[in-house]
């Protein structure tokens, strides 16, 4: 038994759903059966069935998840006290961080040079890449908004939150309202980014909420042509208004939306019971941010 199928087990039997623990994993739909199924050869066992679209533990599968996870967080404690030894480092945190917190990294920076015997590994992704790192054990903590994620983790400590704005160009025939509903913007082109597919998803779901499908242009574009694109008229966006803020771009007016949907930067993790080390941090980034 492998580590990674320890923990395609355990995510399964969490979240009962074979596409959301494979998309939270970075695998495969195939692969994560062949993981899943290897695990029940070895222990020739039957470790879940099907409930309508849930897979759901069997009694073998409840009597031996208790242990499996025992066995996963043996390994990763194993891995932090091999760290000690094999480092210059008194201790390490693996950090992934979604783009455009710059607010957060300024606080973690700030971390680093605050505890130099900690080794503090930062990689800057998408959100969906954030939970696969922290359901593999690849990341200690996450720092995400809460509202686009799915899965509930057992710590989540609320850092900050953000407004979502439309953003048009300046000659735009709304870019003298300082608020619009959503709805206001159906029939608009529509350039959302894409570079996070949970976050591309959330902004979708918004605009079905206020009643229409957003027209999307068919392109990917990086945050800075995307406001470019849409400074030139070429159609407008959904972004939070720190992320505005952060490009300045000329040409462009964030509106407020009536609605005023908030999201709140988290830091999350899978640690139910966590060390000195992470409270620290996230301490640290409550007083700081």
């Amino acid at each position: 038994m492998t580590y990674l199928q320890m923990i395609c087990f355990i995510s399964l039997a969490e979240t009962q759903k074979m596409s959301i623990t494979a998309s939270a994993l970075g695998l495969s739909l195939s692969t994560l059966s062949k993981y899943i199924d290897r695990l029940e050869d070895e222990f020739s066992v039957t470790l879940f069935i099907r409930k309508g679209s849930r897979k759901v533990l069997t009694r073998e599968g409840e009597l031996i998840y208790p242990s499996i996870k025992y066995m996963a967080k043996q390994y990763d404690d194993m891995r932090r006290e091999l760290r000690t030894h094999t480092s210059p480092y008194d201790s390490h945190i693996s950090i992934g961080i979604g783009y455009q917190q710059s607010h957060v990294m300024r606080q973690l920076t700030a971390f680093i040079k605050a505890h130099p015997k900690v080794e503090v590994a930062v990689t800057e992704c998408s959100s969906n890449e954030i939970c696969s790192m922290l359901n593999s054990g690849r990341a200690d903590i996450g720092i995400v908004y809460e509202q686009i994620i799915s899965k509930k983790y057992p710590r989540a400590h609320p850092i900050s939150q953000d407004k979502l704005c439309a953003v048009v160009s300046t000659d735009h025939p709304l870019a003298q309202c300082k608020t619009i509903s959503t709805n206001a913007l159906q029939g608009e082109k529509f350039l959302l980014y894409k570079g996070d597919s949970l976050m591309y998803r959330y902004l979708l779901n918004v605009c079905i909420a206020a009643g229409f499908v957003p027209d999307v242009e068919y392109s990917t574009l990086r945050l800075s042509t995307l406001l470019i694109n849409v400074a030139a008229g070429n159609g407008v966006t959904l972004l939070t208004e720190k992320t505005v803020d952060i490009q300045n771009i000329s040409g462009v007016v964030a509106l407020n939306l009536s609605e005023n949907p908030l999201l709140t930067t988290c830091a999350v993790s899978l640690a139910e019971y966590p060390d000195q080390l992470h409270d620290t941090l996230i301490q640290y980034l409550l007083d700081g941010c």
